[in-house]
């Protein structure tokens, strides 16, 4: 407590000062010391934490902006600086110093006492924040960055350069300091350009000066303007070029080359054209079958991002960024099921997006052309589904023959037979029996990812208008999957019923819910994410109870019976019973049974040993000290043990220095 009493001592001078000049009354200073006092032997405690530091921060941040607000409002602005100006900055840059002492490894710590700096205008400390930081991180992109954008603004641009050089040195893969330093070069070309305008006009100005020899007065002057090979060669973008060629090749991925264009977009033509194209000369050198890399290539020629106009020149981008896709597909080399994706996609979009009746025709016929000019074995699902969807037919016993004569080149496509069935439902005169039979058929014969296979599955109950066919085909499908030979089908099927009968309208009463869900997890066999998925549609329902009624006579009759019996199955789900059980008594806990919350626990501690007993305590706190919300319980078990604690540390520390502000603020100006 020395050490707070000292600190106390050192205020005196300048709490003196801030009375003196009226800034503060009498009783407000008493309250400021009161509250300085209290945060400094917080600080002084044996573990004081980083957001014991940061509230700190926050309230003389906040004192400091209420001290510029009233000394504009009493005019103080042309007195004697004193003390009182700068007090209060000083103190928050003395308890970021004490707290970059304390927690060295936290570079958002770092981060944000530089910030600090740069909003105070302390030019020089931040500079000397920004090395501190690198010594001690010196594989840190964001320090990299921060360090260099600082120096570029006070015009230091080879030390900008070398900073970034040195954190390409040590993270040579990373994208987001490679495109750094790129627009670190460009704004040096902008720099240098802007630098020459000048001496010209220096030049032009001195030329028309009567009766004296210009040349003699500025000879400096004309040998810059009239520019030597090496500033033509910057001002053409030969370092640009130069760190784009190098970046490219220690990471050569669509993901730099996209964050390079995007950064190049933000300068003026003049600057950018020619990087650009030296740019994408690099892109089909080394990336030249990629898919990605030509769907960027055909964005640059047009962007369907930026404005437009169906003007000539539009229509020659158009056409060229056509023609780039459709020879992408048609490389021997490439992915051909990707590219026709992208493709088809690039066309969905803008036949979606063009108002001219002709262009839109031209990409379709594009695309019904590249579909009938390649041969079956050049042909992907992608691209006939695509041809199915443009270039569909009034007529459906056309539409329905073009559909499975793709079919018979792709019987187990998920896409293909999706889209059948999409058919299936626009044929008014077509037999609710044929359809079922023909969804049973897409059920046999379909492969592909397990989210477009529960999508075929569920067709069938979701095309269904009556509620109990509906469920009797919710059945079949969920007693055959179990059959399927894919693993995760028959929990996905699960899931897919259980949102449905969530979302469905009107909504299932509580004893319709409760039957519902009774059958479906004791006559299937549900995962963890199932159980999880019932928790928080409760927990929902219960979050939305109106007012009027109270929590506790609404959770017990909405939502006791299915937790109860979810919860107790979901315990004996192997590695579940701590998430199943903090899960239930938190929703006890929101109802307002205490005890059955804290049996409950109680119950599944005996049932853990020491290390597992510790992350349920650790678990059950957070929500007995409402860091953890009911609706986000099933969500922070997810997360690591150490990213749950600081995210749950980070909302309590933020909470309470909410309530220190509003406290340091009691008495506006």
């Amino acid at each position: 407590m020395d050490y707070v009493q000292l600190n106390q001592e050192d205020m005196v001078a300048e709490l003196k000062d801030l009375r003196h000049k009226k800034i503060f009354t009498k009783e407000e200073i008493k309250r400021i010391v009161v509250r300085r006092t209290a945060f400094e032997s917080t600080l002084v405690r044996r573990h004081p934490k980083k957001g014991d530091y940061l509230r700190y921060v926050e309230y003389l941040m906040a004192l400091e902006a209420l001290r510029k607000k009233r000394v504009n409002r009493l005019k103080l602005h042309a007195a004697k600086e004193s003390l009182a100006d700068y007090c209060l900055v000083r103190a928050q840059h003395h308890t970021f110093e004490r707290a970059t002492r304390r927690f060295k490894d936290d570079v958002g710590l770092w981060v944000q006492y530089f910030n600090l700096a740069k909003r105070e205008k302390s030019n020089s400390l931040a500079g000397s924040i920004a090395a501190r930081a690198l010594q001690l991180h010196p594989t840190s992109i964001p320090l990299y960055i921060i360090s260099a954008s600082h120096q570029m603004s006070l015009g230091g641009t080879e030390a900008a350069r070398t900073l970034l050089q040195r954190g390409i040195r040590l993270n040579p893969e990373s994208i987001q300091l490679w495109t750094e330093y790129a627009k670190m070069e460009m704004e040096f070309v902008q720099q240098t350009k802007r630098e020459l305008r000048k001496l010209k006009k220096q030049q032009k100005d001195l030329m028309e000066i009567d009766e004296v020899d210009a040349e003699e007065l500025v000879p400096d002057v004309r040998a810059d303007v009239d520019l030597r090979p090496e500033v033509k060669d910057i001002v053409d973008g030969a370092i640009v070029k130069s760190v784009v060629r190098h970046a490219v090749e220690a990471r050569p991925t669509i993901e730099l080359f996209a964050s390079l264009r995007k950064a190049m977009l933000s300068y003026p033509p003049s600057v950018r054209n020619s990087l650009l194209e030296d740019l994408f000369s690099h892109l089909k050198r080394i990336l030249p079958h990629e898919p990605q890399a030509i769907k960027l290539h055909a964005t640059h020629i047009l962007d369907e991002d930026e404005a437009w106009v169906e003007t000539p020149d539009f229509v020659d981008q158009l056409r060229q960024a056509n023609d780039v896709l459709v020879d992408g597909v048609k490389y021997e080399n490439v992915n051909r099921e990707e590219m026709s994706k992208i493709y088809v996609k690039w066309v969905e979009t803008w036949v979606a997006k063009l108002q001219d009746v002709n262009l839109r025709l031209y990409l379709i016929r594009s695309l019904q052309h590249l579909v009938s000019s390649l041969p079956p074995t050049h042909l992907s699902p992608s691209l006939a589904v695509g041809d199915i969807k443009l270039g569909k037919s009034d007529n459906i016993v056309k539409s329905r023959a073009k559909i499975f004569k793709y079919l018979e080149i792709f019987p187990s496509s998920t896409d293909m037979w999706l889209a059948c069935l999409a058919l299936s439902e626009e044929d008014e005169e077509g037999e609710t029996s044929d359809r079922l039979a023909l969804w049973r058929e897409a059920m046999a014969k379909s492969r592909g990812a397990t989210e477009d296979l529960v999508r075929i599955w569920s067709w069938g109950p979701y095309s269904t208008l009556k509620e109990k066919r509906r469920r009797q085909l919710w059945n079949e499908i969920l007693t055959t999957s179990i059959q399927h030979p894919s693993a995760d089908l028959h929990s996905h099927i699960i899931i897919e019923r259980m949102n449905a009968l969530y979302a469905s309208e009107p909504p299932f009463s509580a004893s319709e819910r409760h039957s519902e869900i009774s059958n479906t997890i004791t006559s299937n066999l549900p995962s963890a994410a199932c159980y999880e998925l019932i928790f928080e549609r409760e927990a929902s329902l219960l979050a939305t109870t109106t007012p009027t009624t109270p929590t506790k006579a609404a959770f017990e009759r909405s939502s006791k019976l299915i937790l109860e019996l979810v919860s107790e199955r979901w315990r004996k789900v192997p590695g579940q019973s701590i998430d199943a059980s903090v899960c239930y008594a938190s929703l006890l806990i929101k109802a307002g049974d205490g005890k059955g919350a804290k049996d409950m626990i109680d119950r599944t501690r005996t049932m853990l040993d020491g290390e597992e007993r510790e992350i349920l305590d650790r678990r059950w706190t957070d929500v007995l000290n409402g860091r953890l919300r009911v609706l986000d319980v099933v969500n922070t078990k997810k997360m690591p043990k150490s990213e749950a604690l600081s995210r749950d540390q980070s909302t309590s520390e933020s909470s309470q220095a909410t309530s220190h502000i509003a406290q340091g603020l009691g008495q506006g100006p």
